[in-house]
């Protein structure tokens, strides 16, 4: 038997033995690799240039580094509690998962996340990615309440400026596509005359008055009712509809002296004049009156004993019923943010937390006895536009305007007739006074204000309180 080669072969054997216990040795008292800290990313996914919010450790300071795979993040912003980063944009087809790692100024890694590039949105000359900014702010109902002051001016006459409230409102249901809509308005309107003055053209007994001073707008209340149809919404913010509808204008106060004057000389060029117009004369309610013969330009027989007719008293009519109108067109609604987010951009939709001011433009077709003699005749062209300020700040401002055209113009089928101020009655008329009423004025009519919408004043106002 060979010792010796035994020997040899149980020698090797305990070396091989030796070695390995003390490599497992080793490897048990070796502290284990840190294991990498996994990081919350917000947002976790989003376009290349995203802004993302890292946290979920204590960071070192000074700030060390942030890299997306192998590209290294953009505007880095690093504080103990989170670090600020914008992604890279590689502009990928398909979502791009990008190994997000966080590593101290060494160079030692400290923190992994994981952050998903998503592909572009489309471009183009239209912008497919604008917000549709609705209506859902006008709930239960859209209502602006404004009031300031505006000028009135009806064709060839005397404008006039007064105060005006306006309240009007919209609600549009089934995804905001249609709904009714309202104004109420107390403001200028075309009203039968007050004339100061020196008074011509009066036509017959409800005839045309007009002066040199002559008062043509006076305060009036106008109504509007009608449905509003959203027919496009091309730039999201902008919409046209189509609005049919109709109202009424009250007329001025009944049996109110408006202008007295002196029955012109029996025979002068004034005379002849009246008495071409009163074509009415010696009927209905003027039966009784009739043109001098001798001395006087009118006289009133009363038990058969003429009286002459020293003044001419004018006096708006007793009307019973309201001056109506019906009309319908197209309407421009544009929408202005009332304010701006913290990071300064404006808001990009109308909704309860960010009510809007609306803009509005009309274009109708139609009828309005108020500027065509007081009878629903001819068809009347009018634009009526309120509009905000376009400044979020002070979009509370309006400016207002509104001009109605007659299609069918009146004809002037006689000259002017020129009558000298009477003295001013101090009770009823007399026998000696001729009584004669206006009428409704047939002119084109046009009104121009600026006002504030109230209610957005109180809203500011409540929220300062709370």
């Amino acid at each position: 038997m060979n010792l010796r080669g035994t020997f040899a072969r149980l020698g090797n054997l305990v070396f091989v033995v030796l070695l390995a216990i003390c490599i497992l040795t080793v490897a048990a008292v070796a502290p284990a690799a840190a294991p990498k800290k996994s990081l919350k990313i917000s947002p976790s996914s989003g376009p290349g240039g995203t802004e993302v919010t890292i946290t979920g450790l204590k960071f070192p300071s000074p700030k060390g580094s942030v890299t997306f795979g192998t590209q290294v993040g953009v505007d880095v912003t690093w504080t103990e509690t989170e670090i600020k980063v914008k992604a890279p944009s590689v502009g990928p087809t398909k979502n791009l998962l990008w190994n997000v790692v966080v590593k101290d100024q060494s160079g030692a890694v400290i923190g992994v996340a994981s952050f998903t590039e998503t592909p572009a949105p489309p471009t183009s000359a239209i912008n497919t990615t604008e917000t549709d900014w609705g209506d859902a702010d006008q709930d239960p109902v859209g209502l602006t309440l404004l009031g300031g002051w505006e000028q009135g001016y009806q064709s060839a006459n005397q404008a006039d400026s007064y105060g005006f409230l306006d309240l009007y409102g919209r609600k549009l249901f089934g995804a905001d596509r249609i709904g009714p809509f309202f104004g109420i308005r107390l403001q200028t309107a075309p009203q039968a005359s007050n004339a100061n003055g020196i008074v011509s053209v009066l036509t017959n007994p409800s005839g045309v008055i007009t002066t040199q001073s002559l008062k043509g707008v006076g305060s009036a209340v106008d109504l509007n009712v009608g449905l509003d149809l959203r027919l496009i919404n091309p730039s999201k913010r902008t919409s046209l509809d189509f609005i049919a509808g109709g109202g009424f204008i009250t007329p001025a106060l009944a049996n109110t002296v408006s202008a007295v004057f002196k029955t012109p000389a029996f025979g002068s060029q004034e005379c002849i004049a009246l008495q071409s117009r009163l074509t009415e004369v010696g009927t209905g309610p003027y039966s009784n009156i009739s043109f001098g013969k001798s001395t006087n330009c009118l006289v009133n027989t009363i038990a058969g004993k003429q009286i002459p007719i020293a003044q001419l008293v004018y006096a708006t009519p007793d009307r019973n019923s309201f001056y109506g109108k019906a009309f319908g067109g197209l309407r421009i609604v544009n929408r202005w943010p009332t304010k701006e987010a913290k990071d300064g951009t404006s808001q990009k939709t109308c909704d309860p937390d960010n009510p809007c001011e609306r803009g509005l433009v009309d274009f109708t077709f139609g009828q309005n006895a108020s500027i065509t003699a007081g009878k629903m005749r001819h068809f009347v062209f009018t634009i009526d536009s309120v509009y905000p300020m376009p400044i979020a700040k002070i979009s509370y401002l309006y400016l207002f305007g509104s001009i109605s055209k007659r299609i069918l113009d009146s004809t002037v089928t006689q000259g002017p007739l020129i009558l000298q101020p009477g003295v001013a009655l101090t009770g009823a008329p007399t026998t000696s006074d001729l009584t004669l009423p206006l009428t409704q004025a047939d002119r084109d009519f046009y009104r121009i204000g600026a006002g504030i919408n109230a209610i957005q004043i109180f809203k500011a106002l409540s929220t300062k309180k709370e």
